[in-house]
């Protein structure tokens, strides 16, 4: 990881990261994340994102917590990208279907676990902030706070549930924080998201004696996007010389991806191809974030963070035809979890900083 910034009028951190991480697939518990992409820091990366909303060292704070800006002297740009590496390993924990094909009786051994449906990822980032007075920042972010894209192969024994999954979000978020006195700021930001989404899934022929197969089966293909609204608020509190508490909100914003809905009926019921107009809601997490930054002595410095999502928002992706045609849902199952954080900073020197978990 490379990260360069200075302190002058302008400074300027631009860099490169590879963040790898775990995956599973929807059906096992869900990691505290979810498909939140909290790699929006070059520094905080160093420590595990711990205090990053009461951190505030650098314009990255604008995602963070957007008042952290007051401890930003002037003005200062930041740009980074992250490599994600995902990797995953499915396994069948007793996957079956029912169709009059298997005589009403559940069938099992649809095929194989899909290999790993992850490619490398870049997600890129770049915050502005600029002091307007002793008392007044304004700011602005660029993310991608959201995403994830899952290939399967063919014979994935959830190929019925899902064959493929893209989902990128973009975030532009304007800022502005007001130092309210010596050791209070508060700050806030409106979130303007674009969401484009492609959902795949295989369609089982209920004809096929035995049970359905890879051979037989049709597709359902959902491409849609949306732009919509929301926002973020944040307050930060210098409770003394060496400590310093953050709490940010981020409101789950809900999109209605409009777009098209069809595919191809499974051979069995004719094989005909259809598209449709449709739409399907993706409602995003509320997020909450309880952060701490605590300076032990002249180099030691610890950070301590709480995060909470309200993942039972993204309770189920339900596909609605505008021709009628019954919804077709997929739950998720998602809920509610948090994540706990604590990292350290050791200042080298003047110029470098060494960070840890």
């Amino acid at each position: 990881m490379l990260f360069i910034q200075s302190r002058n009028a302008l400074s300027c951190a631009v860099a490169g990261a590879v963040a790898l991480s775990g995956a599973t697939l929807w059906q096992s518990p869900v990691k505290a994340a979810g498909f939140y992409i909290q790699e929006q820091s070059v520094s905080g990366l160093g420590r595990a994102f711990a205090g990053e909303a009461a951190v505030a060292q650098d314009a990255s704070t604008i995602f963070f917590n957007p008042a952290g800006m007051v401890f930003l002297p002037g003005t200062e740009v930041q740009a980074a990208v992250h490599l994600l590496m995902p990797k995953a390993d499915v396994s069948d924990g007793g996957s079956t279907v029912t169709t009059p094909g298997t005589l009403g009786n559940p069938v099992s051994g649809l095929g194989g676990s899909g290999g790993n449906p992850y490619d490398p990822t870049p997600v890129p980032n770049l915050f502005i902030s600029h002091q307007h007075d002793d008392r007044t920042w304004f700011g602005f972010g660029l993310t991608a706070p959201f995403g994830l894209a899952n290939h399967y192969d063919d014979d994935f024994f959830a190929r019925y549930d899902s064959t493929e999954t893209e989902l990128a979000v973009i975030n532009l978020q304007p800022s502005v924080a007001y130092r309210l006195t010596d050791r209070l700021a508060l700050g806030g930001g409106i979130d303007i998201q674009y969401a484009d989404a492609t959902l795949k899934n295989a369609i089982p022929d209920p004809t096929v004696p035995g049970g359905p197969t890879v051979a037989t089966d049709g597709e359902q293909v959902l491409d849609a996007d949306s732009w919509d609204y929301g926002f973020n608020l944040g307050l930060m509190w210098q409770a003394s010389d060496t400590t310093r508490l953050g709490l940010h909100y981020r409101q789950g914003i809900k999109h209605t991806l409009d777009g098209k809905a069809g595919g191809i009926a499974p051979a069995g019921l004719g094989g005909a191809e259809t598209q449709l107009d449709g739409r399907a809601d993706l409602h995003l997490p509320d997020m909450v974030a309880l952060g701490l930054r605590q300076e032990m002595n002249d180099r030691w410095t610890l950070m301590a963070q709480y995060k909470w999502f309200q993942w039972s928002n993204f309770d189920e992706i339900r596909v609605r035809f505008d021709n009628g045609d019954p919804d077709s849902p997929t739950e998720q199952n998602y809920k509610d979890s948090w994540a706990l954080a604590v990292g350290t900073e050791y200042q080298l020197d003047d110029r470098w900083t060494l960070r840890t978990v």
